[in-house]
């Protein structure tokens, strides 16, 4: 639907939701004080970033601003090196997204 030119006058309806699904999906990761409750939600989080990551540059800044502090708490964690890696990709896309880096 997001990609759905023919659905294009739903585009903001739809960003705005899925931006608060995936804030509610990693504030809700982060909450995790149970191992094995956090490993079962760690393929959501995978799915999550690999699609943030094939955002097009138009579409990423929006999304990332909103959950640059999730990322954040995120390097708190003990995480998996599969997440680690794509946060890592997310915060190097950020510095060249928003002008931080070259």
């Amino acid at each position: 639907m997001y990609d759905d030119e023919k659905r294009r006058d739903a585009w903001k309806d739809i960003q705005a939701m899925l931006i608060g699904l995936y804030e509610e999906g990693l504030s809700y990761f982060l909450s995790l004080s149970a191992d094995n409750h956090r490993e079962a939600w760690t393929s959501l989080v995978l799915i999550y970033l690999v699609r943030l990551l094939s955002f097009s540059d138009d579409r990423f800044p929006v999304h990332v601003a909103r959950a640059y502090s999730l990322f954040c708490n995120f390097l708190e964690l003990e995480l998996k090196p599969e997440i680690r890696n794509l946060l890592q990709k997310i915060f190097k896309r950020i510095g060249t997204s928003f002008g931080i880096t070259s």
